[in-house]
């Protein structure tokens, strides 16, 4: 991500905290969580173009490099896919969060 992130949300910060205003009063099922970049800009059209248009090679590209840069060979229990509604599922034809 290379800017300051929220240890416990992932959420970008001014500084590198661990439990930001937007997560501090939250109770997680988690400890931390992290995103490879934000849902804006280019890292919104990277998800719009696997998920809509079904640009299955941004996956090994460019989004996997990315998600193993965040995870920095630091202490991680699992990575876990956001399960998605059969019906998007049969629509779309794939998981991305599962193809991640």
């Amino acid at each position: 991500m290379g800017r300051p992130f929220c240890g416990r949300c992932g959420a970008s910060t001014a500084f590198e905290v661990f439990g930001c205003d937007e997560c501090r009063d939250k109770d997680f099922a988690f400890d931390g969580a992290r995103a490879p970049l934000q849902y804006e800009g280019v890292g919104e059209e990277l998800v719009h173009a696997l998920k809509y248009r079904g640009y299955l090679r941004v996956v090994g590209k460019v989004m996997a490099p990315l998600m193993a840069g965040v995870l920095g060979g630091g202490r991680f229990d699992a990575v876990v896919p956001v399960p998605l509604h059969r019906t998007r599922l049969a629509r779309r034809g794939f998981n991305q969060a599962e193809l991640m």
